[in-house]
């Protein structure tokens, strides 16, 4: 079947000419457009656009056919049954969704949906487009009403032969022209459902200068997509093949847009259905167009350096020996931008651009006479490198054969490519010139220039050095040595190579670098998902930074990834990979409790095994003859594994249910660690499989200690006396201060119970923990209302009387003031504990709370907590839930505050964040002299302790860590990207980690710096296992110096359990938070604690939540993700704490520290007690 595509009336209408030439009957119509029209492109039907179709569907091309007579035959006799794209107007298949009638009566046959289109759809104004309302277009133009009588043929054919050209509204969402030029940013807001039969919405809008877009699509109960769309062509439509300016970051219920230096003109903003949707979400579109932030650059506390606009007067961007990035604007105004470089050594030259609205033409030069003018013979030849595939025949759609030149790199016919190599450049001083296109995509724009070098001769092994990050393949290990010989440096720091394993083996891989230092990674594909996350890095590179690295381990079978990474500088290097034997470790481990290995009185021992799927359990057997520390670790895995401390307490040499005394199940590969204090007595180690065969280190340890000095009475009247445990009310809070009590004793047959004295002076909640036991134990509060001196039944409060030894916990809420005691009592075996009381809603999960900046701020100067305003929403969802705005109402934003985010470097350039760094004021910028004598020269923006040098700036493309953590804080409130708690905050940037390692020297370093150059509140969104003295002294030192320091908490979440109940292990230097600083874990948008969190635990810590799931915030050069961890949620409250100060700059650390924990809110956390041992 083929169906009638020609409209004799509209190729009329179309096209005058015919008239006057005295063609004009239907018959003479028609052979004019067969004969002539059809192979001219003259417009031939209102519904059919004949362009569209070759744009739309490129595989006709490829099948041969290429002309309009082609197309238009296969389009009538194939294309609109095969649902094929024709118009940018017409959609069949909405067409029968709106109008069920025509789609019973055609069966759903697509060419008689299309035929009653033609000749009785539009009449009868059935819908029949998701762009196009024509009752829209002729209310929106009321001459056109009249003038046709509201006919909708008659309204299309106006729409597309005249409404289109002069700028009629035919959208409902048009919003017309957004007048970033004048300085006044322009607000967007609509709200409407998509869905099965509406899949997709259309605004448009219009801006006369280069401007910033921000879009938040939020409210959504089903996945949508979001782009942005730029009309190139100026036809008034969103054709096939227009550029896609932005695809949406997206993550669950929230799709984010951030463009940034768009070229003025028209724009479409799609909102679509995904396929797999089988239902309608509504949705919030919100968003805001201001004039590019580049444009203002000249007021930024770091201004950005700008191009030249000649050679003579280039940007000079120095060596180029390091990956440098810069950001300005082409310009009607500048259409022309230059830079200058220089070379010590030959090498490839790669230049990118990013951010691109429009074509840039990329040269670069070299000024061979030094005459300042771009001769002949001067342009340097290069080879189009584009960072997507190229519609290299402008059919507007990506081919697969361009698909394949792109993979391949065969792309050199690229008129405007966005990126560009030069293969071999000699020592030297170059130039590159940017210049803006008067073509059709041709247009002004803001972009990133980013460039890079890498030597010549510089070794091209399985990664080739293509890419930042670079991706090559080891093959098959087998009997013989594999060996590649490859490059790292500034321009690909990251070189990764898969090996596959076949067969469980004894595996040695080696590094050696020839010119500096590099380091070794292995990372074991757990999941078997491709890639990898960090849980799944087996092996880190050691401490000590060398040119040779070695790893050496029992390998399972599986797929495995080797990273090579850049620590200083470029360097070639060889990677070898090699199988030493196939050979299974000993199996010296016994599978049950009768065949358990003893290993004695724990000494420091390290046994390596191994478990998998045909030994999937090992126990062993320790001794303990005196009060001890016991330290159980289980490292070098190379799978997941797990450890349990068990006492096989009736001795039926099986493991029950409440014979745990403690485990340890981290994701992934990560160790496990369990300390506990143990009496005297036989205790055993189960390491069991979770995840693939793993290879193991099993350490263990037994410190003997002394026994408590507590000695707690056995009754009532004998109860151990501890005082009053609440405080006076603080003057700096509404929150009673308390005077939490930790005490440790030992229950025995002939010591079975213990009593415990306290007082309240003060109606107060009430927190009691009894943990770290072996054996179970049972908790009662009691108050002894007759003072009998005896335990009544009526005078048990509360009771706590889990099974084994899994913690005991009483929370109670609004005690009286009076006398109350705790009893400890013993159910069954001997055991060690400690009892921690605290008079507060103190919750082993979330802590205090969710921290409250609007009642904080208002404790910090003795108010009442200030009025609440409208939320935000959308990506500012975590500023609503801590109540930042409320605060920035009554005037407190930061201002006057420095932050010091001591992390992985800050991108200080980034638009969000370079009005607030920090700036060394005594320092004189490039003299070489250490102005301030603070010992660190040229110390401007901060340091970098990591590298040594006076750049403290992120660009390293795994990076964006304290960048993320940076825009928290303090992003500026520019109407784009994001806004920080503390918006007007300073940050200054302190660099202390790499990506892959840390050291605790430079973090040490960095806090101290931090301290002495004027911090107010410093950031640690970083820590580890190990408590470290020098850390603990540099936090101190800055407490005692009237520093707040905020700590997250660790994203190991419900690692450990003891007994029946889940805790989290205690990271460094978030545990600290009992003596100095506050520590930090997450929540998502709903109060719900992140199941990655690592929780309060029951040691009374300044321990509050603040949001650290799906976090929106800054990473390198002007671009934004969504993130998850604490290190997100700590400088939320790194940005309540300098809106305190600011509002009372008074306050000490330990002030600050109990109006955080004293006004955070409990009643907004949820612990859902979530934990996901396979995940990543």
């Amino acid at each position: 079947m083929s169906v009638s595509l020609f409209d004799s009336r509209f190729y009329a209408a179309a096209n005058p000419d015919l008239a006057a030439a005295g063609i004009t009957a239907p018959e003479e119509l028609y052979e004019h457009f067969r004969i002539k029209g059809l192979e001219e492109g003259r417009l031939f039907s209102p519904l059919v656009d004949i362009n569209f179709y070759r744009n739309s569907n490129g595989d006709l091309a490829r099948a041969g056919l290429t002309t309009n007579t082609d197309l238009y035959e296969h389009l009538q006799r194939h294309g609109v049954d095969d649902n094929r794209q024709f118009s940018p107007l017409i959609d069949i298949d909405y067409y029968l969704r709106q109008n069920p009638d025509v789609a019973l009566a055609t069966g759903g046959d697509r060419e008689a949906a299309l035929e009653h289109l033609q000749q009785g759809g539009l009449r009868e104004n059935r819908q029949f487009s998701q762009l196009v309302d024509l009752n829209f277009y002729l209310a929106a133009n009321p001459d056109l009403n009249q003038s046709l009588a509201g006919n909708r043929e008659e309204a299309l054919q106006h729409l597309l032969l005249y409404g289109l050209g002069e700028g009629r509204q035919f959208l409902a969402g048009d919003m017309g022209l957004l007048a970033a030029a004048s300085g006044v940013g322009q607000p967007l807001s609509f709200a409407d459902v998509i869905g099965i039969n509406d899949s997709e919405d259309y605004y448009k809008f219009r801006i006369d200068t280069l401007s910033d877009v921000s879009l938040n699509l939020k409210g959504i109960s089903l996945p949508a997509r979001l782009r942005l769309i730029r009309d190139a062509n100026n036809n008034g439509l969103p054709d096939e093949g227009e550029r896609v300016l932005a695809i949406a970051a997206e993550e669950n219920n929230l799709e984010v847009i951030e463009a940034f230096g768009l070229t003025p003109g028209n724009y479409f903003i799609q909102v679509s259905n995904k396929e797999e949707n089988e239902a309608d979400t509504a949705y919030e579109l919100t968003g805001f167009v201001s004039k590019a932030e580049i444009l203002e650059s000249s007021s930024a506390t770091l201004a950005r350096p700008q191009a030249g606009n000649a050679l003579s007067t280039a940007l000079n961007l120095g060596f180029l020996h390091a990956s440098q990035a810069v950001k300005d604007a082409i310009t009607n105004n500048r259409p022309q931008h230059f830079y200058q470089f220089q070379l010590h050594t030959r090498s490839e030259v790669r230049l990118s651009l990013e951010g691109l609205s429009s074509d840039v033409l990329i040269q670069v030069i070299q000024d061979i006479n030094r005459n300042g003018i771009a001769d002949a013979g001067e342009i340097v030849e290069t080879i189009p490198a584009p960072t997507e595939p190229v519609d290299l025949n402008g059919n507007g759609t990506i081919d697969f054969d361009e698909l394949a030149a792109w993979i391949s790199g065969d792309t050199l016919e690229v008129p405007y490519p966005d990126a560009i190599v030069v293969p071999d450049l000699s020592p030297g001083n170059y130039f590159i010139q940017l210049s803006k296109v008067e073509e059709a995509n041709g247009g002004e724009t803001g972009y990133a220039l980013n460039l890079d070098a890498v030597p010549i001769g510089a070794p091209t092994g399985g990664a080739a050095n293509a890419e930042p990050v670079s991706w090559g393949s080891l093959g098959i290990l087998g009997g013989s040595r594999l060996e590649i010989n490859d490059f790292i440096g500034h321009a690909n720091p990251y070189d990764f190579y898969s090996l596959q394993i076949e067969d469980d083996s004894n595996v040695k891989i080696t590094l050696e670098s020839a010119n500096v230092d590099a380091d070794l990674i292995l990372i074991h594909d757990l999941d078997d998902k491709g890639g990898f996350g960090f849980n799944e890095i087996i092996a880190f590179p050691p401490q000590e930074r060398s040119q040779s690295q070695e790893i050496e381990r029992f390998l399972g079978d599986g797929t495995y990834f080797v990273g090579v990474t850049k620590v200083w500088d470029n360097t070639p290097y060889t990677l070898s990979v090699e199988e030493i034997s196939d050979d299974l470790p000993a199996d010296s481990a016994g599978n049950d409790f009768s065949q358990a290995t003893n290993i004695g009185i724990p000494n420091g021992r390290e046994i390596n095994e191994f478990v998998g799927n045909d030994d999937p359990e090992d126990y062993y057997q320790f001794q303990v003859d005196s009060l001890s520390e016991v330290s159980l670790g289980l490292f070098n895995l190379t799978g997941n594994a797990s450890l349990q401390l068990v006492r096989d307490s009736n001795g039926n040499g099986f493991l029950d249910g409440d014979e745990t005394i403690a485990a340890s199940e981290a994701k992934g590969a990560r160790a496990e660690a369990i300390d506990r204090i143990l009496l005297p007595g036989n205790y055993f180690v189960r390491v069991s499989q979770v995840q693939r065969d793993s290879s193991y280190t099993l350490w263990s340890n037994a410190v003997p200690i002394s026994p408590p000095t507590v000695d707690a009475g056995n009754s009532l009247s004998a109860a151990f006396d501890l005082g009053n445990i609440s405080g006076n009310i603080s003057s700096n809070s509404a929150s009673l201060q308390t005077t939490p009590q930790t005490k440790s004793d030992i229950l025995t047959v002939e010591d079975r119970h213990d009593f415990y004295k306290f007082s309240l002076t003060a109606s107060s909640d009430l927190s009691i923990f009894l943990d770290n036991m072996s054996a179970n134990a049972d908790l009662r509060l009691v108050r002894d209302a007759n003072a009998n001196g005896l335990v009544e039944p009526e005078e048990i409060l509360a009771v706590s009387g889990e099974g084994g030894a899994t913690l005991e916990e009483i929370n109670i809420g609004g005690l009286a003031p009076g006398n109350y005691y705790v009893w400890v009592s013993q159910t069954l075996g001997s055991t060690y504990y400690d009892l921690n009381i605290v008079a507060n809603n103190f919750n082993r999960a979330y802590g205090h709370g969710l921290v409250d900046a609007k009642v904080a701020v208002a404790s910090a100067i003795g108010s009442a907590p200030f009025p609440e305003i409208a939320p935000l929403g959308g990506t500012d969802w975590g500023l609503d839930l801590i109540n930042a705005p409320e605060v920035w109402n009554q005037g407190y934003t930061g201002e006057g505050m420095v932050v010091a985010v001591v992390d992985s470097g800050v991108d200080y350039m980034h638009q969000d964040l370079d009005d607030n760094i920090w700036i060394n004021s005594d320092e004189i910028p490039g003299n070489g002299i250490d102005d301030d004598n603070n010992g660190f020269i040229d110390d401007l923006t901060g340091w970098d302790f990591w590298e040594g040098d006076n750049d403290p700036r992120d660009l390293d493309p795994l990076g964006g860590h304290g960048t993320h953590v940076a825009g928290i804080i303090a992003g500026e409130n520019n109407g784009i990207g994001v806004t920080g708690v503390a918006p007007n905050a300073k940050i200054m940037p302190v660099r202390v980690i790499g990506t892959f390692r840390g050291e605790s020297e430079p973090i040490v370093a960095g806090i101290r710096y931090a301290v002495d150059n004027g911090a107010n509140i410093i950031n640690l969104s970083l820590g580890g296992s190990v408590l470290n003295e020098a850390q603990r002294e540099a936090i101190r030192y800055a407490t005692d110096r009237g520093v707040v320091v905020v700590m997250a908490a660790g994203n190991d979440g419900l690692t450990n359990f003891g007994g029946g109940k889940r805790f989290s292990p205690t990271r460094y230097p978030a545990g600290l938070a009992s003596e100095v600083g506050i520590s930090v874990g997450a929540v998502d948008s709903s109060g719900a604690i992140a199941e990655f969190s690592n929780r309060a635990n029951t040691a009374f810590l300044d321990y509050v939540v603040a949001p650290g799931e799906e976090v929106f915030s800054s990473v390198l050069v002007d671009t934004y993700q969504f993130w998850d961890g604490t290190s997100m949620a700590a400088p939320h409250v790194a940005g309540v704490a300098a809106l305190i100060k600011e509002a009372n700059p008074n306050l000490s650390p330990a002030a600050v520290e109990d109006i955080i924990t004293g006004t955070a809110n409990p009643n907004l956390v949820l612990e859902t007690g979530e934990y996901n041992l396979l995940d990543r």
